[in-house]
């Protein structure tokens, strides 16, 4: 099965892996650019990706911190967890079967 279409990009410096976009005259090799110049092409994607990151380590570039909530992993998953039992116990009544219950007397 023929590789398709592949982007992986870096806005904050311009740079991008990319195969078979609008910008790259060969759909069959993977280029890699900083901004409109190419850096680099490659017939394997591991290659492009050692350039990638070589441009990413050269710059300088750390990504920005993300904001902690406070909370670990496993509490959010805790928590996602009740939350989603509450709202199951909350709609349980919808569910039960029919029939009057017991032993069907009287």
């Amino acid at each position: 099965m023929p590789e398709a279409f592949y982007k992986q990009s870096l806005p904050p410096l311009g740079l991008s892996i990319e195969r078979d976009t609008e910008r790259t005259p060969d759909n069959r090799k993977y280029y890699v650019f900083r901004d409109e110049q190419v850096l680099g092409t490659f017939s394997k994607l591991k290659a492009a990706q050692s350039l990638y990151r070589q441009v990413i380590s050269e710059s300088g570039y750390h990504p920005e911190p993300q904001p902690e909530h406070g909370k670990t992993a496993s509490e959010l998953m805790t928590e996602r967890y009740l939350e989603a039992k509450e709202f199951y116990w909350a709609d349980s009544h919808k569910y039960r079967g029919g029939g009057r219950g017991g032993r069907g007397g009287v």
